[in-house]
Protein backbone atom coordinates (compact mmCIF):
# COMPACT_ATOMS: atom_id res chain seq x y z
CA UNK A 1 0.00 0.00 0.00
CA UNK A 2 1.49 3.80 -0.84
CA UNK A 3 1.09 5.74 2.27
CA UNK A 4 1.79 8.80 0.35
CA UNK A 5 -1.75 8.34 -1.01
CA UNK A 6 -4.99 10.21 0.41
CA UNK A 7 -6.26 6.49 1.34
CA UNK A 8 -3.52 5.45 3.38
CA UNK A 9 -5.03 4.87 6.60
CA UNK A 10 -1.60 5.45 8.45
CA UNK A 11 -1.99 8.41 11.22
CA UNK A 12 0.80 10.14 12.31
CA UNK A 13 0.79 10.52 16.10
CA UNK A 14 3.02 14.02 16.28
CA UNK A 15 4.71 14.79 19.68
CA UNK A 16 5.38 17.88 20.61
CA UNK A 17 8.78 18.65 20.18
CA UNK A 18 10.18 20.50 22.80
CA UNK A 19 13.38 21.29 25.10
CA UNK A 20 10.97 21.69 28.23
CA UNK A 21 10.29 18.54 29.30
CA UNK A 22 9.64 14.93 28.35
CA UNK A 23 7.21 14.29 24.79
CA UNK A 24 3.96 14.13 25.18
CA UNK A 25 1.28 13.26 22.32
CA UNK A 26 -0.62 16.30 21.50
CA UNK A 27 -2.51 15.77 18.49
CA UNK A 28 -3.31 12.65 16.08
CA UNK A 29 -2.59 14.00 12.72
CA UNK A 30 -3.20 12.67 9.17
CA UNK A 31 0.18 11.73 7.41
CA UNK A 32 -0.52 13.84 4.97
CA UNK A 33 -0.71 16.48 7.17
CA UNK A 34 1.75 15.81 9.34
CA UNK A 35 4.39 17.50 6.99
CA UNK A 36 2.73 21.01 7.36
CA UNK A 37 2.16 20.77 11.03
CA UNK A 38 5.83 19.92 11.94
CA UNK A 39 7.29 22.25 9.40
CA UNK A 40 5.31 25.17 11.75
CA UNK A 41 5.48 23.90 15.19
CA UNK A 42 9.59 23.88 14.21
CA UNK A 43 9.26 27.09 13.10
CA UNK A 44 7.14 28.02 15.74
CA UNK A 45 9.78 26.60 18.57
CA UNK A 46 12.82 28.50 16.80
CA UNK A 47 10.93 32.22 17.14
CA UNK A 48 9.65 31.34 20.51
CA UNK A 49 12.94 30.71 21.66
CA UNK A 50 14.81 33.54 19.99
CA UNK A 51 12.02 35.83 21.58
CA UNK A 52 12.24 34.31 24.84
CA UNK A 53 15.98 34.91 24.65
CA UNK A 54 15.52 38.50 24.47
CA UNK A 55 12.85 38.64 27.24
CA UNK A 56 15.24 37.16 29.42
CA UNK A 57 18.23 39.43 28.24
CA UNK A 58 16.18 42.81 28.75
CA UNK A 59 15.45 41.79 32.09
CA UNK A 60 19.53 43.00 33.07
CA UNK A 61 21.24 41.77 35.04
CA UNK A 62 18.95 39.80 37.22
CA UNK A 63 17.33 37.89 34.12
CA UNK A 64 14.02 35.84 34.03
CA UNK A 65 14.35 31.60 33.54
CA UNK A 66 12.95 30.34 30.53
CA UNK A 67 9.39 29.92 32.27
CA UNK A 68 8.84 33.60 32.77
CA UNK A 69 10.02 34.46 29.84
CA UNK A 70 7.80 31.94 28.02
CA UNK A 71 4.53 33.36 30.13
CA UNK A 72 5.37 36.25 29.17
CA UNK A 73 5.01 36.13 25.32
CA UNK A 74 2.17 34.84 26.16
CA UNK A 75 0.64 37.38 28.25
CA UNK A 76 2.08 39.91 25.19
CA UNK A 77 0.15 38.07 22.39
CA UNK A 78 -3.30 37.89 24.17
CA UNK A 79 -2.86 41.67 25.03
CA UNK A 80 -2.28 42.16 21.17
CA UNK A 81 -4.23 39.31 20.18
CA UNK A 82 -7.09 39.99 22.21
CA UNK A 83 -8.87 37.25 24.63
CA UNK A 84 -10.94 36.36 21.81
CA UNK A 85 -7.62 34.98 20.09
CA UNK A 86 -5.77 33.44 22.90
CA UNK A 87 -6.77 29.93 22.11
CA UNK A 88 -4.35 30.09 19.30
CA UNK A 89 -1.02 30.24 21.40
CA UNK A 90 -2.21 26.49 22.60
CA UNK A 91 -4.00 25.80 18.90
CA UNK A 92 -2.07 27.39 16.34
CA UNK A 93 1.53 27.12 15.60
CA UNK A 94 1.25 28.71 12.12
CA UNK A 95 -0.81 31.97 13.58
CA UNK A 96 1.84 32.16 16.51
CA UNK A 97 4.89 31.86 14.10
CA UNK A 98 2.85 34.36 12.15
CA UNK A 99 2.27 36.85 14.77
CA UNK A 100 6.36 36.34 16.56
CA UNK A 101 7.88 37.61 12.80
CA UNK A 102 5.71 39.89 12.97
CA UNK A 103 6.18 41.21 15.72
CA UNK A 104 10.16 41.20 15.35
CA UNK A 105 10.05 42.92 12.20
CA UNK A 106 7.95 45.68 13.28
CA UNK A 107 9.86 48.56 15.21
CA UNK A 108 6.35 49.60 16.74
CA UNK A 109 5.19 46.25 17.68
CA UNK A 110 3.85 45.08 21.31
CA UNK A 111 6.71 42.93 21.84
CA UNK A 112 9.67 45.73 20.80
CA UNK A 113 7.81 48.24 23.23
CA UNK A 114 7.53 45.88 25.71
CA UNK A 115 11.15 44.90 25.08
CA UNK A 116 11.90 48.32 25.87
CA UNK A 117 10.09 49.23 28.48
CA UNK A 118 12.07 45.86 30.53
CA UNK A 119 15.33 47.41 29.12
CA UNK A 120 14.36 51.03 30.54
CA UNK A 121 12.91 49.37 33.78
CA UNK A 122 16.23 46.73 34.40
CA UNK A 123 18.23 50.23 33.80
CA UNK A 124 16.26 52.32 36.66
CA UNK A 125 16.60 49.27 38.81
CA UNK A 126 20.41 48.97 38.45
CA UNK A 127 20.78 52.81 39.04
CA UNK A 128 18.68 52.86 42.12
CA UNK A 129 20.66 50.01 43.50
CA UNK A 130 23.69 51.94 42.67
CA UNK A 131 23.01 54.84 44.29
CA UNK A 132 22.19 53.33 47.51
CA UNK A 133 25.38 51.73 47.78
CA UNK A 134 26.94 55.62 47.50
CA UNK A 135 27.71 57.30 50.66
CA UNK A 136 25.28 60.41 51.56
CA UNK A 137 27.77 63.34 50.52
CA UNK A 138 28.75 61.23 46.79
CA UNK A 139 24.74 60.80 46.14
CA UNK A 140 24.77 64.33 46.50
CA UNK A 141 27.22 65.06 43.87
CA UNK A 142 25.88 62.05 41.77
CA UNK A 143 22.16 63.97 41.93
CA UNK A 144 24.23 67.59 41.40
CA UNK A 145 26.06 65.91 37.91
CA UNK A 146 22.85 64.82 36.87
CA UNK A 147 21.21 68.11 37.10
CA UNK A 148 23.84 69.59 35.30
CA UNK A 149 23.20 67.17 32.60
CA UNK A 150 19.86 67.87 32.33
CA UNK A 151 20.58 71.41 31.97
CA UNK A 152 23.32 71.23 29.11
CA UNK A 153 21.72 71.44 25.54
CA UNK A 154 21.43 68.77 23.37
CA UNK A 155 23.41 68.78 20.21
CA UNK A 156 23.15 65.26 19.07
CA UNK A 157 20.33 66.21 16.22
Amino acid sequence: MDCSSASCPLLYLLFTIEYRGPARAQDIVPWRASRRLLHWRLRRLLRQNAQERRVQAAAGPEPLDQRAAAATLRRWFTEDRGETQSHQWEHDNEAVCRWLEAQADDHDSVLERNLRAIKQDAVVQTVNRLVMELTPSQRTEFVRKLTTLGMEPDFSN
